[in-house]
């Protein structure tokens, strides 16, 4: 008999480690914490944290067949996503702080639902699905109890990691400031990314084109 709360635990663990890959997003919201504030910064993880948690939910909850069809986006929707990533780390990239940022007391639904459109217009993050896919798969067999509570427990790990990321970045704003080349590797990574992002369907596209192109002409002997 399984110990009670050992698959919130495992929840826990396991929301820790598909969040800790830092992507274009993760970038985002480092840049965010430092530039607006700790409290911009755990809003916006609280978006990233609740949407990886929702596939977690459709998936361990019987809905596999819609957490399953968020692979097959349309490319067109996932090159506009790269594509507004890519000129967000155009933004990072030109725009250099000024000074240590004080806390935004914007409400905080600008940040949540920012971040919120942000990240899922991020090809990447159907990418993340995939590994949360593979890890949690092997729970589908375990009661409906047992499943809540790894995803109370993913959720809590999620949300957990990008706290303290934001919390980390806002510490270390006046490195960040008082850097001349930090915000242009940021805004460089963002970019790359998102770059990677959009040429890797591409890229298997004309692989599986180079693969399956018909045989025209055959020499003859």
């Amino acid at each position: 008999m399984a110990v009670i709360g050992s698959f919130f635990i495992q929840g826990i663990i396991i929301g820790l480690l598909v969040s800790i890959p830092l992507g274009p997003i993760g970038f985002l919201l480092v840049q965010r914490s430092v530039s607006h504030g700790v409290r911009a910064g755990f809003f916006s993880g609280l978006a990233i944290a609740t949407i990886d948690s929702v596939f977690a939910c459709m998936l361990l909850l019987g809905l596999q067949g819609v957490a399953f069809g968020t692979h097959h986006t349309p490319f067109w929707i996932r090159a506009a996503g790269s594509i507004v990533i890519f000129f967000y780390g155009v933004r990072v990239f030109s725009n250099r702080p000024q000074h240590p940022a004080k806390e935004d007391t914007a409400h905080w639904s600008k940040h949540f639902l920012s971040m919120l459109g942000i990240t899922l217009a991020n090809p990447s993050t159907y990418f993340s699905f995939g590994a949360i896919a593979i890890i949690l798969i092997r729970f589908l067999n375990r009661s409906v109890f047992d499943r809540l509570e790894i995803i109370i427990g993913f959720f809590i790990g999620a949300l957990v990691w990008w706290s303290f990321l934001s919390w980390f970045a806002f510490t270390k704003r006046s490195h960040y400031v008082n850097s001349k080349v930090l915000h242009r590797l940021i805004g460089v990574a963002i970019m790359a990314l998102a770059l990677f992002t959009l040429a890797r369907p591409i890229l298997k596209m004309l692989h599986y084109d180079h693969e399956n192109r018909p045989i025209l002409f055959e020499h003859s002997h």
